[in-house]
């Protein structure tokens, strides 16, 4: 998202992907769900970043957050062949786990301002995480239509462009939840 060009059009989308399947379950591919009607008018500036005790009013753009999650399950141990039949109880269906991975997020600031001496302030401070949101704002820019709460965030790196007064800060995600009102 990129927020410096005002009222420029913008389209949110959710996409949900099977990667994998087994049992004859559905085959790989996108999920898309339509609610039949015409969507409101949403602009790529209609975004707000929070993050603890720092001054973000400055971020002009953020790059795509991927949330990517892997159903494990481990096998179930198998009856030896030298033991008697009924000699060990059928082995159980093991519960299943997930593994979760989240890419970082990435975000720009302007050079001027509050944003920039904060973030490099936190980067050469405490480096202690801290947690975070990214607010996506309705049309009027005042109703929330979704909230990414963010938490574990850790700053790792932030380049500085002098030739387009940007910067560009790089951080660790610990956890990311979605609540939408």
């Amino acid at each position: 998202m990129d927020g410096t060009a005002q009222r420029v059009a913008a389209q949110w989308t959710l996409r949900l992907s099977t990667t994998s399947s087994h049992r004859g379950g559905p085959q790989p591919g996108p999920v898309s769900c339509s609610s039949g009607t015409a969507p409101s008018k949403l602009f790529t500036s209609s975004f707000r970043v929070d993050i603890d005790a720092l001054d973000m009013n400055r971020v002009v753009r953020l790059e795509p957050i991927i949330v990517h999650s892997t159903l494990l399950r481990s096998r179930p141990t198998a009856r030896l062949a030298t033991e008697p039949l009924g000699a060990q109880p059928l082995p159980r269906r093991a519960a299943a786990t997930s593994s979760t991975t989240v890419s970082g997020l990435v975000l720009t600031t302007t050079t001027s301002g509050a944003t920039l001496p904060a973030l490099q302030a936190w980067l050469s401070g405490d480096r202690a995480p801290k947690n975070g949101a990214i607010v996506y704002l309705g049309p009027d820019l005042k109703g929330v239509l979704c909230t990414a709460r963010l938490t574990g965030l850790t700053l790792t790196k932030i380049t500085v462009d002098s030739a387009t007064a940007r910067a560009k800060a790089e951080m660790t995600i610990g956890g990311v939840s979605l609540s939408c009102p």
